[in-house]
């Protein structure tokens, strides 16, 4: 277009005329634009010009020409936009123009919503306003990505928050949500506004009380939209009305919408105490399921991005992950997925094989929780067969096989190294949880298996461990906070005169504000520990042991001492990282200092580090073996645990007995926590 035309349509643009400013919103160019038009877009957005529906304003003559003024004013700055990202010397003042407009822009995008308005406009018969509103989250999602100040001034601004709520919960026809499924379309912009938005921690929080802050039934609804989604995608993915490419980026965004909101705590105490929690990983579920089954409606490569996604989704984020993995299990998850990995084709590419891998991987890591480490077992016993029992007695064929043999190993280890937890387990379980008062409850629950707390956290404590084995000490806890374990009230005092007076008050709110690593699960991880290490003192690196073999028990059985094993495993420290396939003891690193902090975040509790250091100084000055004979050894575990990083630094003690038998012990632990950076 010749400038002088543009300046022309400019003038007459500036007078009000509707037909001027639409034709100056389809003129921008990078060469055409600058502030004066801006501006003048900006005029005819201010928020005293959008009138008041509830009253009838908008049927007045004046406001229904702004109105019409208003609606090629909003559809240009998406333009605008654009044209910044490109030629960034106009960025900084352009918006700075629109975070001063921003709240009428809100009120406008607001009003043309109410009325279903947008170019184009869908003028079919007995249409719903879907399409106004897939073109204006595009347009909010255009700013907030133009630049952070834009982003921050919306989360700031409850006309703002107020319009993403409703873009997300408002429905159309059938009660149905508005969601794209357009081919021509990469994702959905309402999906896709909401994940840019929850992405963001800041985001997250401000609309999570602002729906909070709103009527109480917003708080349901706001939650059933995911799940109307997901019902929503099922049906299109079976009658086919998306590709199958689209299906898992729509799937993928929606399960990372969904995740995020779990890592909230008001979503996440509402969704477990509506229907809404399980209703909505049941759809999950049988979406994916249906997707990667022997009938795949798409690539392997696609379903196992959205098997990371769905395990994403239940672990990576809530303080409540251990509850909420236990679900997918139970719900059908380890069969399915298991199914996919044995799918894999023997001459499959080497990225296809990595990515079924890291789903056997994450499974694996999933069970160093004591609760899920039975679940998956008993799932996976299932899945093989090895609990139906035909009519003969004899077990019926395994449903489960793998045409990769590499795969089928990388499975078989993984299933070996949870039924050796589950063996570790039993040895220090405490009785099965039951519901006598509930029979309905013990019959559809899952029995749980609490580990036995068999350890006393006074380091001066001079009672043997295998005295305290025989007794469980989970109600000899410090009553305050409820994270130390004592075999007597003077192992109590003496501790607490000498550390724990220290860490008892910020202990308190550590354990009240839901971010806590029980004692239970700590006592499990010893016993891993400890009994990991004994293996490998027998020369068992790697736990091949077939299905159901049993594991020995160390500290009756021992393993057979020579002086030359205690010279092979001399290094005074070694690490044992569970958050690895098939974990075993490593030399501790060289390059990390044995007082490293995760990834250099600070401890949750950082009282804990005194007695972390504690033992450290005892290891320092007696790297070697002892003068009086004592072994003694440490090992650092590091463990993933709902949303918390732990790293679990055990002390060892060779125990000699039946003449050529030994065993090393845990006689003291300390754990420090972290919480992984998101």
């Amino acid at each position: 277009m010749a400038p002088r035309d543009f300046a022309s349509i400019l003038i007459r643009a500036k007078s009000g005329n509707p037909e001027s400013l639409d034709q100056l919103a389809s003129a921008l160019t990078p060469q055409t634009y600058d502030l004066d038009v801006l501006d003048t877009f900006l005029r005819f957005l201010d928020e005293d010009l959008v009138p008041d529906i509830p009253s009838g304003e908008h049927k007045q003559e004046k406001y229904q020409a702004a109105q019409f003024r208003a609606l090629p004013c909003i559809t240009a700055l998406s333009a605008v936009a654009s044209i910044c990202r490109e030629e960034h010397h106009w960025k900084d003042e352009t918006v700075k123009r629109l975070v001063d407009h921003l709240d009428g822009i809100i009120k406008w995008i607001n009003f043309l919503l109410y009325f279903g308005l947008s170019i184009p406009l869908d003028t079919r018969p007995g249409c719903d306003f879907r399409l106004a509103y897939f073109i204006h989250s595009a347009l909010l999602l255009d700013l907030i990505d133009l630049d952070t100040r834009i982003e921050q001034a919306l989360y700031s601004s409850t006309p703002a928050l107020d319009t993403l709520i409703k873009v997300w919960v408002t429905t159309g026809k059938r009660s149905a949500v508005f969601q794209s499924f357009d081919r021509r379309q990469k994702d959905c912009p309402i999906i896709r506004l909401m994940h840019r938005c929850l992405s963001s921690t800041e985001g997250l929080l401000s609309i999570t009380e602002r729906v909070f802050s709103r009527e109480m039934v917003l708080r349901e609804v706001f939650a059933e939209a995911f799940l109307e989604r997901a019902r929503q995608t099922q049906d299109a993915i079976n009658n086919r009305a998306i590709p199958s490419t689209k299906a898992t980026s729509h799937l993928v965004l929606l399960m990372q919408c969904g995740g995020r909101i779990l890592k909230c705590q008001p979503f996440l105490d509402l969704l477990f105490s509506t229907h809404l929690f399980a209703t909505l990983f049941e759809s999950f579920i049988d979406i994916v399921a249906n997707l990667v089954s022997f009938d795949r409606l798409i690539p392997l490569d696609q379903g196992f991005t959205l098997i990371q996604e769905l395990i994403s989704m239940a672990s990576d984020h809530s303080p409540r992950a251990h509850n909420i993995v236990s679900l997918l299990f139970r719900d059908g998850f380890i069969d399915f997925a298991s199914q996919a990995v044995a799918s894999v084709p023997e001459d499959a590419d080497t990225s296809l094989i990595r990515a079924a891998k890291d789903v056997v991987t994450r499974i694996e890591v999933l069970t160093s929780h004591p609760n899920l480490s039975r679940i998956a077992e008993d799932q996976i016993n299932e899945l093989l067969g090895n609990h139906r029992i035909e009519e003969e007695g004899e077990p019926s064929d395994p449903s489960l096989v793998f045409y990769n043999r590499q795969l089928d190993r990388f499975w078989n280890d993984m299933y070996a190294v949870v039924d050796e937890r589950n063996q570790v387990l039993f040895r220090h379980q405490k009785k099965e949880l039951r519901f006598p008062d509930n029979p309905v409850a013990s019959y559809h629950s899952t029995p749980r298996f609490f580990p036995k707390v068999y350890f006393c956290d006074n380091f001066q404590c001079t009672t043997s461990p295998l005295d305290l084995r025989s007794q469980d000490l989970s109600s000899r806890k410090c009553s305050a906070c409820s994270l130390m374990v004592y075999c007597s009230l003077e192992c109590q005092h003496q501790d607490w005169v000498l550390r724990h007076r220290e860490e008892c008050i910020p202990a308190r709110f550590y354990y009240t504000d839901g971010r806590c690593y029980r004692n239970y699960v700590r006592s499990f991880h010893v016993a891993c520990i400890e009994h990991v290490f004994n293996r490998t003192m027998a020369g068992q690196m790697v736990p091949y042991a077939p299905f159901m073999a049993p594991v020995l028990d160390y500290q009756t059985d021992g393993w057979d001492y020579s002086d030359a094993i205690i010279e092979k495993w001399s290094q005074p420290i070694y690490r044992f990282d569970a958050t690895k396939s098939r974990a075993g003891i490593d030399l501790y690193p060289k390059k990390y200092p044995y007082r490293t902090t995760y990834k250099q975040q600070p401890c949750l509790l950082p009282s804990q580090q005194a007695r972390f250091d504690e033992l450290l100084d005892e290891m320092s000055q007696h790297p070697t073996d002892r003068t009086d004979g004592e072994v003694v050894r440490f090992v650092e575990g590091m463990f993933t645990i709902d949303n918390l990083v732990v790293l679990l630094l055990v002390k060892l003690r060779l125990r000699r007995f039946k003449e050529t038998k030994a065993a090393f012990v845990a006689v003291a632990n300390v754990a420090r926590v972290f919480a992984p950076s998101s």
